[in-house]
C-alpha cells in the first residue's frame, strides 16, 4: 500500500510532528494531516493507523500501538508518553481505580477505543463537555510568536474549564466541533481574525473565583496522575465530612444539610455552567456508600466546597482500603473528648462542640477510664444548686438589666411585643426569676377601634392573588390550591374564618384551584417548553424532568405523547 507524505509516494511514514508543550493529540494529528498534503483525511487515517475506520477523538485517542508500528525504525515514538502528555487521560482517571486506568490505557493502545467513555461514566453522568474545542486568545498570540502557529492546548479542553491558568482569562470557542458529523477529520486552530473579535463573557466575582480555582485544580490533576480505589475515595470523603460535622459518630451522613450548604456556597451561575444544578443525586453517589462514582468534574466541585486541594485529598497517609471507618470515627472522637477534658471544658461545652448528649459524654469517660473533674455547668451533681452560684447571680442581674432597658427604649410596646425579639431572655427570667418577671410584665391593649374596610381589602387581595397565581403558573412547579396562595398572601386564617368578607378573592381562588391531574398536565407542558429548545424530547425524559411521582407515569402517558407530537392544549 502506498503512503502519501508531502505529495510523494513512499512505502513508509517517514516523520511525525514533535508535540508542542501541552498540545492535544488531536492538534498533533491536525498538523500531521496538513504537512502530508493528503487530499482526504481518510488517507491520513490509513497512513497512521493502518485502517480506514479509525476516527478522530478529543479525550482518548486509540490504536496508538498502530501509530508506533507505522513508523520506521529510525523514528522512536513513545506512545505511552503521548498518552501521558498529550491526552486527557490523567484528568478523567484521577478518581478511578488503578485497574480501571490500566484498562483504559490498554484500550487506547490496542483497540478502537470503544466503550472508554462508558467505562469512565462520562456518557450518562451529565458531564459538561465543551461543544467546541476552546483556545486562549493570549496563548494563541504567544504560540504564533514562539512556534509560528497556534495549536489546541490540553488544559483548555477539560470539561468544566473556562479559564486559562497561565493568562487568567476566559477561554473562547473555536470553530472546531468536538463531535463533528465527519469524525475522520482533524482541523487546526487558525482563527487569527476571530481572536481579536472574540466576545468576552462576563461572570460575577464569586463565579470567577470558582472558575479560576477549578481550572488550577484540573491542571494539577492533568499533570499529577492520581489513582485510588472507590472504597479509598469514599472513606476519604467520610473522614473529611466527619471532621466538618456532616457525618455522625454512627456513620450517618447529613446529606440534606450538605446539599443545602453546597447550594448556598456556590452561585447558581457557576452550578449551571458546570451542569450540576438540576439534580444533586451525584452528591449522594459520592458521599453515601455504594458502587456509583460520578465523573471528576463533580469531585472537584465537592472539593471546592470543602476547600480541600486535590493534592491534600490524595496525600492521606492512612491505608484507607483496610481501616474500619466506624472504628476510625470512634478513635478520633475519643481523642477529641480527651483533649476537651484536658482543656477544662464543662460537660455542656463539650456536648455542644461534639454535637452529642451529656449521657454519651459520661458513658464515654467511664469506658475510657477518665476521672474527669468537670467545670461547673449548672447541673445538680454538686452540693450547691445553680441558683447559689456566683455565675447565676451575675447572670440574673444582667438579664433583669436587659429586660428593663428594652422597656425603657420602647415605652409604647407591651412585654409580649418585646418577647418576640428577645424570647430567650424572657424564658430564662420566667424560669429562674418568675416573681420578678410577673411584676414587670407589661400588658397593653394595642387593638385599634378603627373599622376595617373589607371591600377595599378584598380588592387589594384579589390583585395580589392574581399576581401570585400567574407567577405559580409561570414557574410550573407548585400546585395551585387555596391554602398555598393564602400562605403566600399571609391570610391563611382569613380564607377559613373570614372568607365571606373577601368574596371576590375567594371566587377567583376557587376558580383557579387545580386538581392533581390538572397540575401534572400543566407541569408536563411547562417542562416540555424548556426541554424542546435544547434536546430531543421523549416521554420518559419529559416525565423524569417533570419530577412527578412515578405512580402517575402510565396515567399521563397519552397526554405527554400528544404534547410531544405537536398537539396543543389549553
Amino acid at each position: 500500500m502506498k503512503k502519501t507524505v508531502y505529495c510523494l509516494e513512499v512505502d513508509e511514514v517517514y516523520f511525525f510532528p514533535v508535540a508542542y508543550p501541552d498540545e492535544l493529540f488531536y492538534s498533533i494529528m491536525a498538523r500531521y494531516n496538513t504537512m502530508t498534503g493528503n487530499n482526504a483525511a481518510i488517507h491520513t487515517v490509513d497512513d497512521v493507523f493502518q485502517t480506514k475506520t479509525a476516527v478522530s477523538t478529543i479525550e482518548f485517542p486509540s490504536r496508538l500501538n498502530m501509530l508506533s508500528l507505522s513508523m520506521p525504525s529510525t523514528i522512536q515514538l513513545d506512545v505511552r508518553s503521548i498518552i501521558e502528555k498529550n491526552t486527557l487521560l490523567n484528568f478523567y482517571c484521577a478518581f478511578k481505580s488503578p485497574e480501571i486506568k490500566k484498562e483504559i490505557i490498554k484500550r487506547m493502545l490496542e483497540s478502537d477505543g470503544k466503550g472508554v467513555h462508558i467505562k469512565l461514566g462520562l456518557v450518562s453522568g451529565g458531564v459538561s463537555f465543551h461543544r467546541y474545542l476552546r483556545y486562549c486568545p493570549s496563548c494563541y498570540i504567544d504560540d504564533m510568536k514562539k512556534f509560528g502557529m497556534p495549536y489546541f492546548h490540553r488544559e483548555h479542553q477539560i470539561s468544566g474549564v473556562f479559564q486559562c491558568t497561565r493568562h487568567k482569562i476566559i477561554t473562547k470557542d473555536s470553530n472546531v466541533l468536538r463531535n463533528p458529523p465527519n469524525r475522520q477529520i482533524w482541523k487546526e486552530l487558525k482563527e487569527t481574525s476571530e481572536v481579536v473579535a472574540a466576545r468576552s463573557e462576563v461572570y460575577s466575582l464569586q463565579t470567577m473565583k470558582h472558575i479560576e480555582m477549578y481550572a488550577e485544580w484540573a491542571k494539577y490533576l492533568l499533570e499529577n496522575p492520581q489513582s485510588k480505589s472507590l472504597d479509598w475515595i469514599k472513606k476519604r470523603y467520610r473522614i473529611i465530612l466527619f471532621e466538618k460535622g456532616y457525618v455522625r459518630l454512627n456513620n450517618y451522613t447529613k446529606v440534606a444539610k450538605f446539599i443545602e450548604d453546597l447550594k448556598e456556597y456556590f452561585s447558581d451561575e457557576y452550578l449551571r455552567m458546570m451542569k450540576s444544578n438540576e439534580s444533586y443525586n451525584w452528591v449522594k453517589d459520592i458521599l453515601v456508600s455504594g458502587v456509583k462514582n460520578p465523573d471528576v468534574t463533580r469531585h472537584l466541585i465537592l472539593l471546592q466546597f470543602l476547600n480541600i486541594h486535590p493534592k491534600e485529598f490524595f496525600a492521606a497517609t492512612l491505608d484507607l482500603d483496610k481501616i474500619d471507618i466506624r472504628s476510625y470515627f470512634q478513635n478520633a472522637w475519643d481523642k477529641n473528648l480527651v483533649e476537651l477534658i484536658k482543656m477544662g471544658k464543662s460537660q455542656r461545652e463539650i456536648c455542644k462542640i461534639l454535637g452529642t448528649s451529656r449521657k454519651t459524654i459520661i458513658l464515654a469517660t467511664e469506658r475510657l477510664g477518665i476521672a474527669a473533674e468537670w467545670k461547673y455547668n449548672g447541673g445538680r451533681r454538686y452540693e450547691r444548686t445553680y441558683e447559689e452560684t456566683e455565675e447565676f447571680i451575675k447572670k440574673k442581674k444582667e438579664m433583669e438589666k436587659f429586660w428593663e432597658k428594652w422597656h425603657k427604649e420602647n415605652p409604647d410596646l407591651s412585654s409580649h411585643a418585646i418577647r418576640e425579639k428577645h424570647d430567650h431572655i424572657y424564658s430564662w427570667l420566667k424560669k429562674y426569676d418568675k416573681e420578678w418577671m410577673n411584676e414587670r410584665y407589661i400588658r397593653k391593649n394595642n387593638t385599634s377601634n378603627d373599622r376595617v374596610n373589607w371591600g377595599r381589602r378584598d380588592e387589594k387581595l384579589y390583585v395580589e392573588a392574581r399576581n401570585i397565581v400567574e407567577a405559580m403558573k409561570a414557574r410550573g412547579n407548585k400546585r395551585i390550591t387555596v391554602g398555598r396562595v393564602a400562605a403566600y398572601l399571609n391570610i391563611k386564617g382569613w380564607v377559613y374564618k373570614k372568607k365571606n368578607k373577601i368574596p371576590k378573592t375567594m371566587d377567583y381562588l376557587n376558580k383557579e384551584v387545580e386538581t392533581v391531574d390538572e397540575f401534572h398536565k400543566r407541569k408536563l407542558m411547562h417542562t416540555y417548553d424548556k426541554l424542546k429548545t435544547i434536546t430531543v424530547v421523549t416521554y420518559n425524559s419529559l416525565f423524569e424532568a417533570s419530577k412527578i411521582n412515578y405512580r402517575y407515569k402510565d396515567k399521563l402517558r397519552e397526554f405527554g405523547e400528544k404534547l410531544i407530537n405537536g398537539n396543543h392544549f389549553k
